[in-house]
């Protein structure tokens, strides 16, 4: 049987999953009281396919039942529920989700396969040039 907490959500994460790592960063900085279960990703339980019919993590089951993944939604959850999270104009929502949509076609790839970080760029000047546009891009968040 699947855990969940019926009174407040249940996020599944793995510490060793970077996209679990963000779902936990979003939930915890958007203060939202949640039951926390650790996932195995080695190891699966098999009531894990009920929250989860492709067995990754991140997910977050609200206490209705209703199951979210992907944790690019689930820190689009937790702004929702705290508008702390994300800026209140459209047009620097916009901006938000454009960064947000740029480090996970960009970056994403490249900090789940830390190890081979080298390999997601064609050269070390590569490697570079994308580190400075990313902090370009954030500095211009600010």
């Amino acid at each position: 049987m699947a855990q969940f907490n019926p009174d407040k959500p249940t996020l599944y994460s793995s510490r060793i999953c970077p996209f679990a790592q963000r779902a936990v960063i979003a939930m915890t900085e958007a203060e939202i009281d949640y039951e926390d279960v650790f996932v195995d990703l080695f190891n699966k339980p098999d009531w894990y396919s009920q929250i989860h019919p492709q067995g990754l993590v991140p997910a977050v089951r609200l206490p209705g039942g209703k199951a979210l993944t992907e944790s690019q939604f689930i820190v689009y959850y937790a702004a929702d529920i705290n508008e702390k999270l994300y800026p209140k104009t459209y047009v620097e929502r916009y901006d938000t989700r454009q960064l947000m949509d740029y480090i996970d076609k960009k970056w994403k790839k490249t900090l789940f396969e830390l190890p081979s970080f080298k390999k997601s760029f064609d050269s070390e000047d590569d490697i570079w040039t994308a580190l400075s546009n990313l902090k370009k891009r954030l500095d211009a968040q600010k």
